[in-house]
Formats: structure tokens, sequence, C-alpha cells
């Protein structure tokens, strides 16, 4: 009898722990999962940028000879104005709304360009009283800044953004013409190009990362194209009022830049 009791004794001891353990494994809660943020795109920004412009092409050919032109033969000339990098620099401003992975947004910026640029054209006489560098044509580019309205779309990889955008681009581009004729029937003096802003188009591309919640760092390269322009003349220096001997070929203005943005 006393061995039944000690047995069925040192079976409950035996049985305790474990019972113990499983009661402890069902009554346990496994530690709550940590929710992992994902960095959301959408709202307004602001920011300033700069970089290089390297604007390219905008040579000016006589188009349109008249009486004065035969005078020292350059029917036909071209100055190929020269081609060199700028700064630029600026301001912008957007928004952008986030559906799941993607983004879509509009952006404005207006910046600072220091561009300039003058070429020469030699150009023959015929039987005139003169001597280079008398009869040469001086012909001249200028653009003091450049903004852009454009739209953006892009994909989302938490807070890394790249984009494609395009739109409308601006610029108060100028051009002009003057000649060292001074005798009859020269009128001699300056042809003045476009002095309104100038309106063209501009497509590219970016890459732009959150490095806080609010801070943004961007890269892109914008492409910017302003299409060909007559320059007019006048009475004094052509025959005709408002001929347009000259015209200006189409400009082109690669930009490469970084930019700081705030969001709010």
């Amino acid at each position: 009898m006393n061995k039944l009791i000690f047995a069925a004794l040192a079976a409950a001891a035996l049985s305790g722990p474990a019972v113990a353990a499983d009661l402890v494994s069902h009554n346990t809660k496994a530690p709550a999962a940590v929710p992992i943020m994902i960095y959301n795109w959408t709202g307004f920004y602001i920011g300033a940028h700069a970089g290089a412009a390297f604007p390219t092409g905008g040579s000016i050919t006589e188009t349109a000879p008249v009486a004065p032109d035969t005078f020292y033969n350059i029917t036909g000339a071209t100055s190929a104005l020269g081609n060199k990098t700028d700064f630029t620099g600026g301001a912008q401003a957007g928004y952008n709304f986030q559906i799941n992975q993607f983004v879509l947004g509009a952006e404005g910026d207006f910046g600072y360009l220091g561009y300039r640029s003058t070429a020469v054209q030699r150009n023959p006489l015929t039987g005139a009283p003169q001597a280079p560098p008398i009869g040469d044509t001086f012909g001249r580019k200028k653009a003091d800044w450049l903004a852009t309205i454009r739209a953006r779309v892009g994909v989302a990889f938490d807070r890394l953004l790249v984009y494609a955008t395009a739109g409308v681009a601006f610029s108060d581009l100028q051009y002009s013409v003057s000649d060292t004729c001074n005798v009859t029937p020269c009128g001699g003096g300056l042809i003045s190009g476009n002095a309104s802003p100038d309106i063209g188009w501009v497509f590219g591309g970016g890459a732009e990362y959150a490095f806080t919640d609010n801070w943004t760092i961007k890269g892109e390269y914008l492409y910017n194209r302003f299409e060909g322009k007559n320059i007019r003349g006048d009475a004094t220096y052509r025959v005709g009022s408002g001929s347009t001997p000259y015209h200006a070929a189409a400009t082109e203005i690669h930009v490469v830049r970084l930019g700081l943005n705030y969001k709010f």
C-alpha cells in the first residue's frame, strides 16, 4: 500500500512542471510586431536649386538680302554663335500627390541664367572702297533668366523618388545683329531680335531622396528648347521698314542641377 502511495506522489511531482509549462505556453502572447513606416510624398514643398547650363545652337544666318547687302556681298553668310557653360540657380515650388507607389505632381521654377554669346562674320567686299573689319557682321545672343512650369510623374521606393518631367519653358532670350558697313547705301547699326519673354518646351528627369520627414535633396536634368526667330531690321538699315534679313536658329539649353526642398 505504501508503495502505491509513493508511486502516485512521484508521478504527480514529475508531471507538475510539464503542466505548468503547458499553461504558461498557452497564456503567454507573442510580442506585437513593430509597424514599418513608409514615407508619404504627398504635400506642398518649396526649395532652391543650383547647377550648370549648357546652351547650344542659335546660329544667325542672313536669309533675305536686299540692296545694301550687295555692297559687300554677304549673301547667305552665317555667324555661328559660340557655346559655353553658364551658372544657373534659383527657387522652385510644387505639390506631390502619392497613389500607392506612384507620385503625380506639378512644379514651377525660376532661376538666373547668365548666358552671353558673340560671333563675328568676316564679310568679303566686292569693289567697295573699304577693307575689313569694316563690313563685318556681329551676332549676339543673351539670356538673363530661365523658368519652367512642369508636370512630374514618378515611382516612389519609400524615401527615394525617381521621376520624369515635362512642360513649358520661358526665357528672356534675345538676339541682335550689328554691322559696320557705314557708307551709302548701308545704314549701319543694330538689328534687334525679340525682347519679350520667349516660350519653348522642356523635358527631363531626376531622382529625389527624403533624408528627413521634411527635407529632400534632388538631382535632375532638363532639356529646354526655344525655336528660331527672325531678327527684324528697320528703315534706316534695310530697304523697307520691318524687313527680316536675319534668322536665329533654335537654341537648346541643357541644365544639370541639384536642389533642396522643404516639404510641408
